[in-house]
């Protein structure tokens, strides 16, 4: 769990609960970058497209992290989604980069 650890730090470290929303476009690997953080024993062989969002929950002996997994879709729908969490004040922005 050493990403998640420094992901905390990055966060807030006194914090012991950690909120964050997971946007970006549409097969950016949100999904699969949550699914890798998880342990291998609990990780998923097949991960399916997420429709509306997914709640992810972690924990380690420091601190709870709970991601929303939210679904890429039309600009104006994601802001409305986004808008609906907005007390979780921390956001990662996952896309993909062609070479």
């Amino acid at each position: 769990m050493g990403f998640l650890s420094s992901l905390s730090q990055m966060l807030g470290v006194g914090r012991r609960q950690v909120n964050v929303i997971v946007v970006g476009l549409d097969n950016s690997g949100k999904t699969t970058m949550l699914n890798y953080l998880r342990t291998p024993e609990t990780r998923t062989s097949q991960i399916a497209p997420t429709v509306g969002y997914s709640v992810t929950n972690f924990v380690t002996e420091n601190f709870s992290f709970t991601a929303f997994d939210m679904a890429g879709q039309e600009k104006k729908e994601l802001i409305c989604r986004v808008h609906a969490f907005i007390k979780y004040v921390d956001i990662i922005y996952q896309m993909i980069c062609n070479e």
